[in-house]
């Protein structure tokens, strides 16, 4: 139980990175 808030909450910030890291290639 305790891994998958882990997990969950690791996916959100890779996500969150990824989404920023895409808008800024973007924006370039």
């Amino acid at each position: 139980m305790v891994y998958d808030l882990l997990l969950n909450r690791i996916s959100i910030v890779l996500n969150e990175h990824l989404f920023i890291a895409i808008g800024i290639t973007q924006g370039m």
